[in-house]
């Protein structure tokens, strides 16, 4: 057991990282200070935000890949743009009659109107990927938690993946816009 805490401690501390496609891979600890894999997709650079490891790891089971505007902090952002890759296996093991993509998509938007059943859901345009992967775009506008979110899906090899601009409020959100497009629209999967 302490041979491999150690070999993960140091993994994590020397930075190893391998790539599936653009999916990140990583070791870490998780919150108990168990040896943990973390995956999320890999981003191209963005001019005014930045990506902080710590809080990649810190969002979710599986972590994922938010950018920060510069000059903010995750928690003082008005909006962060992230990008999140949910294995596909793992999520028909534990949901079995959700095993496409569009029964994810659906799955996911079950999950935002139960959490406010105001939500107002709009799908947008999709959006496509540098290698020409269309990828369905929602709005989400929750009333009660006073949030705008824009998210986009799509599949990556054994992999769903999640793009999402999420803003508290109207005015970063519409400001986030164009990035988001940028950030989506320079995603490959191939390397």
């Amino acid at each position: 057991m302490f041979r491999k805490l150690a070999l993960a401690l140091i993994l994590t501390m020397a930075g190893v990282q391998t790539a599936n496609a653009e999916i990140v891979e990583s070791i870490g600890l998780d919150a108990k200070g168990q040896p943990c894999q973390y995956w999320w997709p890999k981003l191209p650079p963005l001019l005014g935000w930045y990506s902080d490891q710590g809080v990649n790891r810190s969002l979710g089971k599986n972590g994922v890949n938010a950018l920060i505007p510069s000059g903010k902090t995750f928690d003082n952002a008005d909006t962060i743009l992230y990008a999140s890759a949910t294995l596909r296996k793992r999520y028909a093991q534990d949901n079995p009659t959700s095993t496409t993509l569009k029964a994810f998509i659906a799955d996911d938007k079950a999950h935002f109107l139960e959490e406010d059943h105001e939500t107002l859901v709009v799908e947008l345009k999709p959006l496509t990927t540098r290698d020409g992967q269309k990828l369905r775009s929602f709005a989400f506008f929750r009333s009660k938690a006073k949030n705008w979110e824009r998210v986009s899906y799509g599949e990556e090899g054994g992999y769903y993946i999640v793009f999402v601009l999420n803003a508290l409020s109207e005015e970063g959100y519409r400001k986030s816009q164009r990035d988001y497009e940028y950030l989506v629209g320079r995603y490959s999967e191939k390397s």
